[in-house]
């Protein structure tokens, strides 16, 4: 939530377009000059919102890494790793907001191999640079319906871990970030903040979080 709230300031012309789509998605509820409900949040589908939401968990997540201890003796790409030994893997940098390390194809494994084209392995095929923040790195255009939509495979990143022991909480957190930023953006314009109060620097102890997180906001309605 700190790092989601930074970025409404930071970036008021995503926030002013993130505001809007929420304004037309919850039409009736702009026209009665009140928040949309929990219900209304939950059940209406905004790609623009879930954009959002994902690349601020893309370029700021709370763990700067999981750790795995291997259970047998494996081999990933040609190095030999024995039973019992603990792997950290980074939730941010190289493919996540940095392009990959290069990797000869025919070193990967044969499921790598047969999936590599289901989610690209680095950002640098977007037109979006991947230390930048661009929630439109998450929208494409339905082949069959010809709407924009919200894309989790559009590129590479691991919030909540991945594969059958992803995090447990990962559904219920989407649920939490929908309603909170509907309803901040609905009722708040985020300005930015005078220079010298605002930093991008992390600090990183048991979860990440951001050094400095100072807010100014508007109330929109009164």
């Amino acid at each position: 939530m700190s790092f989601l709230v930074k970025h409404f300031g930071m970036y008021p012309d995503a926030q002013r377009t993130l505001r809007a789509h929420l304004h037309e998605a919850h039409a009736t509820a702009f026209s009665q000059q009140r928040s949309p409900t929990g219900d209304e949040i939950v059940k209406t589908p905004i790609p623009y919102l879930d954009a959002f939401i994902e690349e601020v968990l893309r370029l700021n997540t709370t763990a700067a890494g999981v750790i795995k201890e291997t259970v047998q003796d494996v081999t990933i790409l040609g190095h030999h790793i024995p039973k019992g030994t603990q792997l950290i893997v980074p939730l941010w940098g190289a493919s996540i907001d940095s392009p990959a390390y290069p990797i000869p194809e025919d070193i990967r494994s044969k499921s790598c191999q047969d999936h590599v084209k289901d989610v690209p392995s680095d950002w640098t095929g977007s037109k979006y640079p991947a230390d930048e923040f661009h929630p439109e790195r998450w929208l494409r255009e339905d082949a069959e319906t010809g709407r924009v939509i919200y894309d989790p495979k559009s590129g590479p990143h691991m919030t909540f871990s991945a594969g059958p022991r992803e995090c447990w909480g990962k559904r219920l957190a989407y649920l939490a970030l929908r309603q909170v930023t509907s309803l901040l953006v609905w009722n708040f314009e985020f300005l930015p903040l005078p220079e010298g109060m605002d930093s991008k620097e992390v600090e990183d102890v048991l979860n990440a979080k951001p050094k400095v997180c100072l807010i100014r906001v508007k109330p929109l309605w009164e």
